[in-house]
């Protein structure tokens, strides 16, 4: 089963600090913060054409000054944008998939998995055109079941991906 999920892709964030009685605002994009992140694969799951809503997620937050002796901001109001973004990336794209089973396969590790396109594939097709760029490249186990029995040991595993190995706003 393969699931793509939507994913906000500007967020503004108003932080009001009721103790100097000011307030800020951020605007946050995700492909302007793309490529200050690690990433699975090369390119964002967003493309520069895509509609963009500055409001689609409005986010009021309020600042803890001075709560704690000798600190000034105790909340995560800096980091609350990149986090949701980043939370939202990591599942842009869940496959749940059973293989056989080995022992070594835990939560967080990194996979690389190929999928083909379904389409008839003739013997003269490269290796490159049968390949499914949107599904393909490294994943992430996110959850793990392993079943053991008598006859054989499976695992059913999710996997979830934050990237493509294409570009999409070229299509390649």
């Amino acid at each position: 089963m393969i699931t793509s999920i939507e994913f906000v892709q500007e967020c503004f964030h108003i932080t009001h600090d009721p103790v100097t009685k000011k307030y800020y605002s951020k605007n946050f994009n995700l492909l302007d913060d793309f490529l200050n992140n690690s990433h699975l694969n090369e390119f964002a799951a967003a493309t520069t054409s895509s509609i963009n809503l500055p409001n689609a997620l409005i986010i009021n937050y309020p600042k803890n000054y001075g709560v704690f002796n000798q600190y000034t901001d105790v909340s995560n109001a800096k980091t609350i944008q990149k986090r949701i973004s980043q939370l939202m990336q990591a599942q842009t794209t869940k496959l749940n998939i059973t293989v056989l089973g080995r022992t070594d396969y835990t939560v967080g590790m990194k996979v690389k998995v190929k999928l083909n396109k379904i389409q008839p594939i003739g013997k003269d097709d490269l290796e490159e055109d049968i390949l499914d760029t949107v599904l393909s490249g490294f994943y992430i186990i996110s959850a793990i079941n392993h079943s053991i029995n008598r006859d054989k040991h499976e695992c059913a595993m999710e996997l979830i991906k934050d990237s493509y190995i294409m570009n999409l706003n070229e299509g390649k």
